[in-house]
């Protein structure tokens, strides 16, 4: 996304979600408007391979398109439909032409204790409450279901 269009999008966030928080990406590929604890919507054109150490996602896409990997496998999401991302599983995600908007869900909420972690970084035991003899392994995506909401 270039700057005009970032700012359009922000200003509509801001606007349907008030008092919401949007943080953009230093790649300026995705934006995130946290509103709740458990919610945010995003606007991604692509997103980076990540995973959450605790946390279960749920995209449910508002609007536009959004193609979802992982572990092999691709989902294709269209408005309504959504899909569970299970906590340590590695999701990617881009949009199918204009930047889609998916309204992402989190069990439990979003927290700094939860390692959030580009899947090349390396997670230090204390970061993923593992004891220091342990290591954590990220799991890669097993085929789901795509659910569709009306």
């Amino acid at each position: 996304m270039n700057d005009d269009q970032i700012a359009r999008i922000q200003a509509e966030l801001v606007r349907t979600y008030p008092g919401c928080r949007v943080k953009v990406t230093d790649d300026k590929q995705e934006m995130v408007a946290e509103i709740r604890d458990r919610f945010a919507v995003a606007v991604i054109e692509r997103s980076r391979p990540h995973f959450h150490g605790t946390m279960r996602e749920i995209y449910r896409v508002l609007r536009g398109v959004l193609y979802v990997a992982c572990g092999g496998q691709g989902h294709v999401l269209r408005e309504g439909e959504s899909f569970t991302i299970e906590p340590g599983l590695i999701p990617y995600a881009r949009a199918v032409g204009e930047p889609a908007c998916p309204k992402v869900e989190s069990e439990p909420p979003w927290s700094p204790e939860d390692p959030t972690m580009s899947c090349n970084a390396t997670i230090l035991p204390r970061q993923a409450g593992v004891s220091s003899a342990g290591t954590y392994e990220p799991r890669r995506c097993k085929s789901q279901e795509v659910s569709r909401h009306e």
